[in-house]
């Protein structure tokens, strides 16, 4: 049970809105300073820190993967076909296939050299229309399924998070929100 009182911090809390309790997730059983969380259809939650970690089966476990995978994680995302998008600080963007086993095989990473716009991933959102949006230290990158367009905006740089909604983009940058009409086709 959770007491902040009593001082405990870090860690992950959970809501079980039909017992009206919480759990508390000590630091110790997961991580100090989650950055993000997610959860694929198939009940899985995935916590990204320094490192990936899932909860699945009632249990927490280290997800071993490529380097990335066990750096810094900044953003986690799902998509349609229930894969898992992993955001890193220095590693660019992975995309897990099949997010129910994290086998080595089963991870894409995309970078620079594929044409993100940085290595250092703030932020990935998932499009309504499957559109992959990447915010990173140099602007906003867009995957349409195929090919990366690392200027998905114009003159943004560094943009902490992106939120497709209603045929806009929601870009939160240091210098304040922006609300940008997304073009279907590159700007």
């Amino acid at each position: 049970d959770f007491r902040a009182s009593e001082g405990q911090t870090g860690g992950l809390l959970r809501y079980r809105p039909g017992a009206g309790e919480w759990d508390h997730f000590h630091a110790d059983e997961t991580t100090r300073a989650p950055y993000a969380v997610t959860r694929t259809g198939d009940g899985t939650v995935w916590v990204g820190s320094n490192g990936l970690m899932r909860f699945r089966d009632g249990a927490w476990t280290t997800v071993s993967g490529p380097e990335g995978v066990s750096s810094w994680i900044q953003s986690l995302a799902v998509d349609g076909d229930d894969n898992l998008w992993v955001g890193t600080r220095l590693y660019g963007l992975y995309r897990l296939k099949g997010s129910s086993s994290p086998a080595e095989g089963a991870w894409t990473r995309y970078t620079t050299a594929d044409g993100l716009a940085d290595n250092w991933v703030h932020a990935v959102r998932m499009g309504p229309d499957g559109t992959v949006w990447a915010s990173t230290m140099r602007g906003v990158s867009r995957f349409d399924g195929n090919t990366w367009t690392a200027e998905a905006t114009p003159h943004l740089m560094d943009a902490h998070s992106v939120v497709p909604a209603s045929g806009y983009l929601w870009i939160n940058t240091p210098g304040g929100v922006i609300r940008y009409l997304a073009h279907r086709g590159a700007p």
